[in-house]
């Protein structure tokens, strides 16, 4: 639910593309839904389940999808390939993206 969260607030952003601010924004906010799971996980789960309904799941897996698809567009090259590897370079509060 807070990945889907963390997309759904970001999703404004995909058809222009993220800008560096952004994108760590973006990437811390997904870090800090991974580590509130991960603590919950170490402690040990309760036992307790907790159902999520059909259509919530499939909302999160197309919003999911809208993120795959842009980061595909964006690895295209003009000749029509895609670059495969790319450089990342982490600032105070930017997070750069660079082909190989």
């Amino acid at each position: 639910k807070q990945m889907h969260a963390v997309f759904l607030q970001y999703a404004g952003t995909l058809q222009a593309g993220f800008s560096p601010n952004q994108r760590r924004a973006f990437v811390d906010a997904l870090g800090m839904a991974g580590q509130t799971y991960r603590e919950k996980a170490y402690v040990g789960f309760s036992g307790q389940t907790v159902m999520l309904a059909k259509a919530d799941w499939l909302a999160f897996l197309r919003q999911a999808e809208t993120y795959i698809d842009a980061s595909v567009r964006a690895a295209r090259r003009a000749d029509g390939l895609y670059h495969a590897y790319n450089l990342v370079a982490f600032g105070a509060d930017t997070l750069e993206v660079s082909p190989l």
